[in-house]
């Protein structure tokens, strides 16, 4: 289930980051500290996805484009940590994610 609620902490720390740092500055900043987390929680890639399917919603609702940016970027960096993780053989494969045959 999707949490849709993000407090407002989050929303005005991801917008920060995103303006200081731009779009790539922020995927590699999110995959430093996810790639850290998921080194303790081995299900941080879906925690990532399940945040920008809410950014995603937010974005709907609002129609702020940061939104709608910061939701790109969170989509790719959990792409990203699930493949590290799968190299790592931490984790199986899940359906949410593309996985190359």
């Amino acid at each position: 289930m999707v949490k849709n609620q993000i407090s407002n902490k989050d929303k005005e720390l991801n917008v920060k980051l995103l303006r200081k740092f731009g779009e790539q500055g922020l995927y590699k900043k999110a995959v430093g500290v996810g790639m850290m987390q998921a080194a303790i929680n081995h299900n941080y890639d879906i925690e990532i996805l399940n945040l920008s399917n809410s950014f995603l919603t937010l974005f709907r609702r609002t129609g702020n484009e940061d939104y709608a940016t910061i939701s790109r970027v969170l989509r790719r960096t959990a792409h990203t940590l699930h493949r590290q993780l799968l190299r790592q053989k931490k984790k199986n494969t899940d359906p949410r994610f593309l996985t190359l045959i």
